[in-house]
C-alpha cells in the first residue's frame, strides 16, 4: 500500500511544517507527482528530507518537487514493502532507487 498522505511542494518551509522529527518513510515526486524515490529515516524524517533538499543524497532526489511522509515503528520493512510493491506494478524501481540512478 502506497503512502496516502497528502503531497507537499518539496520546500525547506513545507519539510520544516509537515515532516516530523521521527522515524518513518517518505515519499519524492516529479511535477507530474509521480514518484521518484521512496526512503526511510529511523531516527528523523525531517533531517532526512533536508538531506536530499540540500543534493547530499544526489542530483536525482535533489531534482524532486513534492514529497510526503508516514511515521512508521518499523520504517525499514514499511520501505521494503513500498518498493517490492512498486517493482510487482511497474517491472522497475522508482528511478531514483535504482542503483545506476
Amino acid at each position: 500500500m502506497p503512502i496516502f498522505t497528502t503531497k507537499h511542494l518539496f520546500s525547506i518551509g513545507n519539510v520544516n511544517f509537515y515532516a516530523p522529527e521521527s522515524k518513518g518513510v517518505y515519499g519524492l515526486y516529479d511535477g507530474s507527482q509521480k514518484v521518484i524515490y521512496y526512503g526511510r529515516s529511523v531516527t528523523n524524517l525531517r533531517d532526512r528530507l533536508y538531506s536530499h533538499l540540500n543534493g547530499y543524497e544526489g542530483y536525482c532526489t535533489k531534482s524532486a518537487t513534492y514529497f510526503n511522509v508516514e511515521q512508521h515503528h518499523d520504517p525499514i520493512k514499511r520501505e521494503k514493502d513500498l518498493l517490492d510493491e512498486y517493482y510487482q506494478k511497474n517491472g522497475r524501481y522508482p528511478k531514483c532507487n535504482d542503483i545506476g540512478a
